[in-house]
């Protein structure tokens, strides 16, 4: 395992430095904290590992809040449970603590991703009697986002942005790809992950 900042961060990002004024911009999607409940099943106590500022912790269950960072520890609500200071591939809680775990956009910030996804397995898996909920982003998914290869010069962005104003203008655009407006979400790069025991 990589060392961790001195803030307490053990991913990519040293929060204690970056991370201020999280909680103001990450905010829930009432849909997608539906699916994690849903995920989670019947279960009534929950670890969230990577809890951060706790935006997806359901305040209607039993939940223990993993998070390195004081940064994000210190920026979670009041009415959330304090996060205990530890990190995923290192959980400290005895076997079967908890009827599920839970993490949500954190796998990227583990010290080691891929020795954080064999842990995830490993430990949210030793610590959990029932389901594992990972909510995350598919890197693949990312990189086939249209967007995502547009870092053009300013004469194509020019073009670009004429040829969208025209479309839009005579209604072509809308003509094309109107239903895309009518769309109660966007097929993005969002995947979760389920693991239940054998």
């Amino acid at each position: 395992m990589k060392g961790r900042t001195p803030d307490g961060s053990a991913g990519d990002v040293d929060h204690g430095s970056v991370g201020q004024g999280y909680a103001d911009h990450r905010k829930p999607d009432d849909r997608i904290a539906a699916r994690i409940r849903q995920a989670l099943g019947d279960a009534r106590t929950v670890v969230n590992v990577g809890a951060g500022a706790g935006s997806y912790e359901a305040t209607t269950l039993d939940v223990t809040a993993v998070e390195p960072s004081a940064s994000m520890r210190a920026q979670r609500p009041a009415h959330l449970s304090r996060a205990v200071d530890a990190v995923a591939e290192q959980l400290p809680f005895a076997d079967d603590s908890f009827d599920a775990a839970m993490t949500t956009f954190s796998v990227h910030q583990w010290s080691d991703p891929a020795a954080g996804r064999r842990e995830m397995r490993r430990e949210m898996r030793r610590v959990a009697r029932g389901p594992v909920v990972v909510l995350t982003c598919d890197p693949d998914m990312v990189r086939g986002f249209w967007l995502y290869a547009c870092f053009v010069d300013a004469q194509a962005r020019a073009r670009f942005t004429a040829d969208l104003r025209r479309d839009l203008d005579s209604g072509g655009w809308d003509k094309r790809f109107g239903a895309l407006r009518e769309q109660p979400y966007c097929e993005g790069s969002l995947v979760m992950l389920r693991s239940v025991p054998a």
